[in-house]
């Protein structure tokens, strides 16, 4: 019992203490925030939208690079010719030097596709425009869209 009114003792000792210095002191520590606290802040991520595009808005003539959002196993099995592969990952950010390469193509230039189920070429083409690309864009309906549109152009063909 003795030790823990000693203890406290000397926190109050201390306190005291460093409360008078923080009075004396030209430039007090404070207590309180001057102004409120700015804590909430945009998601980087969804800062820019990046825009939907539908497969019949898709021109042949157009210069685009492809970025395929999807898994690399998913990349392999098939892809759009001369597609990139940049595999979307909630915690993992495209590598500084992919953005850098792709922000030098110029606005309007890229195109992403994903999968179906969590919207991969969305939030992989939002994230690309919150890093500075201009003009991102992604395929509504994604990979499995884009393949189907494909066969029924080779079926009439």
């Amino acid at each position: 019992m003795k030790v823990i009114a000693e203890a406290t003792g000397l926190v109050v000792l201390a306190s005291v203490l460093g409360l008078a210095f923080d009075v004396v002191r030209p430039s007090s520590l404070g207590f309180f925030a001057a102004e409120p606290y700015e804590i909430y802040q945009d998601c980087p991520m969804l800062a820019k939208e990046a825009l939907g595009v539908k497969i019949d808005e898709i021109s042949e003539d157009d210069t685009l690079v492809f970025i395929d959002a999807r898994s690399l196993e998913e990349y392999h099995k098939d892809h759009v010719p001369g597609a990139r592969s940049i595999p979307y990952h909630p915690l993992r950010a495209p590598k500084p030097e992919m953005i850098a390469e792709l922000r030098s193509l110029g606005p309007n230039q890229v195109l992403v596709y994903g999968d179906r189920e969590i919207d991969s070429g969305q939030l992989l083409a939002a994230e690309l425009a919150s890093a500075g690309l201009l003009g991102v864009r992604f395929i509504e309906g994604g990979w499995e869209l884009w393949q189907s549109a494909q066969h029924k152009q080779q079926l009439t063909d």
